[in-house]
């Protein structure tokens, strides 16, 4: 009873660890076996965007095949062009011992205001958790995590911050993987109502600062591995956030090493609005 436990102990610490850079693009039509994401999603309401073409703004559903490998730019320039927004990411990673599965759920939320930007990682099981809460604002981040207690909040330089946590939300990345010609491998077209486009990353080259993080997070042994990396971004005309659904596959090590399957959906909201920045009361003065 005892070895289970401590096994249960140390496969949570793992799947912890997932609690969220010139070769041309590959360029391919549409990928049957995609995952799909509903229409029904697309409730969002865009800002006015600034992806345009010598005939005018861009249109993410009249991207020819020639033209997938522009996507991951434009929906980058998109997100960095909104004034605010509030995402929120469900879904789990799972981690097999032996016949023994464990799932850890991801709850995560980012918020960009208008003022502050907003981090909230908790993932809670029975078998072990995290919660890590960060606040920025220029080039400050003010931060806890489930080591310290409720109200003790450390103060960073933003570049110490991601020195020591690995990825910053609000880079020029998704999901904290690194994008760019060298590190997305393929760009393709999902068939289906939603405008949806698959992005199949290097391993290796997109995961150098989500692997940090989840180091630090699961308090792992190692960096973890990652074996592939998969992204559907569903977007408006416009190239205004949707949604975001993960698929990787990874190994982490603590003490014992193991494989793990990764899937989340992001759900963007309140895109151009006030949005509510939790407990910024607290933290407020710290920004002085």
């Amino acid at each position: 009873m005892k070895r289970k436990l401590f096994f249960g102990l140390t496969l949570s610490a793992l799947l912890l660890s997932a609690c969220n850079n010139p070769t041309p693009f590959n360029i391919s039509s549409t990928s049957s076996h995609a995952t799909e994401l509903s229409s029904s999603t697309t409730s969002v309401t865009s800002e006015s965007s600034s992806s345009e073409s010598s005939s005018g703004p861009r249109k993410a559903s009249e991207l020819s095949e020639s033209e997938y490998k522009l996507f991951p730019s434009l929906y980058m320039d998109k997100v960095a062009s909104l004034s605010s927004f509030k995402a929120v990411t469900d879904g789990s990673s799972v981690a097999s011992f032996i016949f023994w599965p464990i799932t850890q759920p991801i709850n995560v939320t980012t918020i960009k205001g208008k003022e502050y930007n907003y981090l909230h990682n908790d993932s809670k099981s029975d078998k072990a958790q995290t919660d890590h809460e960060a606040f920025f604002k220029g080039e400050t981040a003010v931060y806890k995590d489930n080591h310290k207690s409720p109200d003790d909040y450390a103060k960073a330089t933003l570049p110490q911050y991601k020195e020591a946590f690995g990825v910053y939300p609000f880079d020029r990345c998704i999901e904290g993987y690194v994008i760019n010609e060298e590190t997305v491998k393929e760009v393709t077209r999902v068939k289906g109502d939603s405008i949806t486009y698959k992005l199949t990353l290097d391993p290796k080259k997109s995961t150098v600062n989500v692997v940090k993080q989840m180091k630090v997070f699961g308090d792992l042994d190692d960096l973890p591995n990652f074996a592939n990396v998969y992204l559907n971004v569903t977007v408006l005309d416009d190239f205004t956030p949707v949604s975001i659904y993960l698929d990787a596959w990874y190994s982490s090590k603590k003490v014992v090493s193991v494989d793990c399957h990764q899937t989340y959906t992001v759900t963007f909201s309140e895109i151009g609005q006030d949005v509510t920045i939790p407990n910024i009361d607290k933290v407020g003065n710290l920004f002085k």
